[in-house]
C-alpha cells in the first residue's frame, strides 16, 4: 500500500507526464541515429553523427532540438563537431577536442545569463601536444547566423594537469541556477568537482574518496533525478554509491557495492536510476537491479535480464522523459560496423523501471531508432529542469545562512567574524593533528591557504572584504565544509 501511495504521489508531482517534452526530449547518438519523445510517443530521427560513445544534445523547453555534438565519419577520432537542428555544421563548430571513444566525453550546459548561449564541456587529448585526457570548454551562441548558430570560442583548456577518466556529469546547484561539474582522475580515487557560475568555472574541489578505478575508467557515472545520489559503474568491476550535497558539492556516505560479476557476465559499463531510485546496471549481456532506498543496496541485487544473443553487447543507459530507461546495443562489441541488424537498429527498453525484479519488464531490441545504428553511447544529458531547494539557504554564493546538510559538527567561532576566528570539529578525538585549510570568497577564489592548520589556532581575516566566505578542511582523504560571514572592521 505504501509503495502504491508513493507511486501516486510521484505521478501527481512529476511535471514530466507520460510523453512530456523538454530539454531532454531529443537524442542524437551512434551512427546517424536519434529518437524524439513527443505527445505521439517515441519516434526515430536522423543525425549526422558517427559517435562510438561520446555525444551530447539539448532541446528547448518544448522538446525541439537546438543543437548536438559528436564525431563525424571521416573526422579524426580525437575531435567532434557541433550541428544545429537542421543537421548543419555550426560556424566554427568543427575540430572540438573530444575523443569519440570516451564514455561521457561531451556535455552541454545552458548559460545562466543568456538564453542563446551554451557551454560545451569536452574530454580529450591531442597526440604529441596534450598527452593527458584533459578538460576543454567551448562556447556556443545560437542567436548568430540567423539562428543557425556559431561557436564563439572553442577548446579553452580548463585542466590539462590531471589525466581525467572517462566519466563526466553535471548536477544543478541547490540554488537552481548554477552547476556542479563532476569528473574523476584516471587510475585513482580522486573526484574533481567544479562549480560553474556566471558561465565560468569559479571553484574547484578535489575529494579523494571511494575505490581506485584501474585503467582509463570505462563506464558511466550517473545521478538520480533529484540530484542527491550518485552511482559509478566501472569496467574494472567497481560499483559504488554516494550521497551528493547540492549545496556544497561534496560526495558523502560512500557505499561500496562492488561485487565480482558472475563468470560469463563480464564487467560493468552502463547504468541508470529510475525515478524512485531503483538502480540498473549492465554488463555485456545482463542487467542487474538494486534498491538505493535501503541501507545496504547490495542485499537487494537481482538479475532482471540475461541476453542469449552472442552477437551484441549492451552499452550506455539513459532515463527518458517518459520514465522508461533506454539502453544502447552494439553489434559484435569490437567496434563500429557498417552492418544493419535488428540488434543495432533498436534500443533495449526497461518499460517499468520503478517495479522491483523482473516485473520491470525488459524489452530487448525494442525501440526503433531513426537513421543508422547504435554503438555503445547515448547522449550525456543532465537533468536540466531540476529546481532549487525552495526556502533553503544553501546558495554558497549568495546565502548568509548555514547549510543544514552540514552534519560533521564543523564550526567557525565566532560567526559572523570581525577580526579573527578559529575552527572546531566535534567528534574528532585527535583534533590536535594538522589539517589542510582553505578559504574561498563569494566568487570561488581562494583567498587563504594553510597546509598545516592546528585545530583551534586563530586565523586573522581583518583584511578580508565584508561578505560571505567558504572554508574547507581536509585530512586523510576526508573533507569538511562550512561558511562564515565577514563583517566590516
Amino acid at each position: 500500500m505504501l509503495r502504491t501511495f508513493t507511486l501516486l504521489i510521484a505521478f501527481l508531482i512529476n511535471p514530466n507526464d507520460t510523453f512530456s517534452q523538454g530539454r531532454n526530449a531529443t537524442w542524437c547518438f551512434g551512427d546517424s541515429a536519434g529518437i524524439q519523445f513527443n505527445s505521439g510517443g517515441v519516434v526515430g530521427i536522423t543525425s549526422v553523427l558517427q559517435a562510438q560513445e561520446a555525444s551530447a544534445c539539448i532541446s528547448d523547453s518544448t522538446g525541439n532540438l537546438i543543437f548536438y555534438a559528436g564525431s563525424l565519419e571521416g573526422n579524426s577520432s580525437y575531435y567532434a563537431n557541433i550541428y544545429n537542428y537542421m543537421n548543419q555544421l555550426l560556424s566554427n563548430g568543427d575540430s572540438i577536442v573530444s575523443q569519440t571513444s570516451i564514455t561521457q566525453g561531451l556535455l552541454i550546459l545552458p548559460e545562466t545569463n543568456n538564453s542563446h548561449r551554451y557551454l560545451l564541456l569536452s574530454l580529450g587529448n591531442i597526440p604529441n601536444v596534450i598527452p593527458k585526457v584533459s578538460l576543454f570548454l567551448t562556447e556556443i551562441d545560437m542567436s548568430q547566423n540567423g539562428g543557425a548558430g556559431a561557436v564563439i570560442s572553442k577548446n579553452q583548456i580548463i585542466d590539462s594537469t590531471l589525466n581525467h577518466s572517462e566519466k563526466m556529469i553535471a548536477i544543478k546547484h541547490g540554488n537552481g541556477r548554477d552547476w556542479w561539474l563532476l569528473n574523476h582522475q584516471h587510475n585513482s580515487n580522486l573526484f574533481i568537482t567544479r562549480l560553474i557560475s556566471n558561465n565560468s568555472i569559479v571553484f574547484t574541489m578535489y575529494q579523494p574518496v571511494g575505490n581506485i578505478y584501474s585503467g582509463v575508467g570505462w563506464g558511466q557515472m550517473i545521478v538520480n533525478q533529484t540530484g542527491d545520489k550518485i552511482v559509478v559503474a566501472d569496467y574494472s568491476g567497481i560499483l559504488e554509491k554516494y550521497d551528493f550535497n547540492r549545496c556544497t558539492g561534496q560526495l558523502m556516505n560512500f557505499i561500496d557495492m562492488s561485487d565480482i560479476p558472475i563468470p560469463g557476465f563480464d564487467r560493468y559499463y552502463g547504468a541508470s536510476i529510475s525515478e524512485l531510485n531503483l538502480l540498473y546496471y549492465s554488463t555485456v549481456d545482463s542487467i542487474w537491479q538494486m534498491d538505493l532506498n535501503v541501507i545496504n543496496p547490495i542485499l537487494t541485487k537481482q538479475l532482471v535480464y540475461a541476453d542469449q544473443n552472442n552477437n551484441a553487447c549492451m552499452g550506455q543507459h539513459l532515463l527518458g522523459p517518459n520514465g522508461k530507461i533506454y539502453i544502447a546495443n552494439m553489434l559484435f562489441c569490437g567496434g563500429p560496423t557498417n552492418i544493419n541488424d535488428s540488434l543495432n537498429t533498436h534500443l533495449t527498453v526497461i518499460e517499468q523501471p520503478d517495479v522491483s525484479g523482473v516485473g520491470c519488464n525488459v524489452l530487448p531490441y525494442f525501440q526503433l531508432i531513426g537513421g543508422g545504428r547504435t554503438y555503445l553511447g547515448l547522449p550525456n544529458m543532465p537533468n536540466y529542469d531540476l529546481g532549487p531547494f525552495i526556502g533553503s539557504p544553501c546558495d554558497t554564493l549568495t546565502s548568509i545562512g548555514s547549510i543544514p546538510e552540514n552534519k560533521q559538527g564543523f564550526e567557525i567561532i565566532p560567526n559572523p567574524v570581525t577580526v579573527e576566528f578559529s575552527v572546531s570539529i566535534s567528534g574528532i578525538a585527535d583534533a590536535d593533528n594538522y589539517f589542510g585549510l582553505r578559504i574561498f570568497n563569494s566568487r570561488g577564489q581562494s583567498v587563504y591557504e594553510e597546509s598545516k592548520y592546528w585545530m583551534g589556532e586563530k586565523i586573522n581575516c581583518s583584511k578580508f572584504s565584508a561578505g560571505l566566505y567558504a572554508v574547507t578542511l581536509t585530512r586523510n582523504g576526508r573533507m569538511w565544509f562550512s561558511k562564515f560571514i565577514k563583517l566590516w572592521h
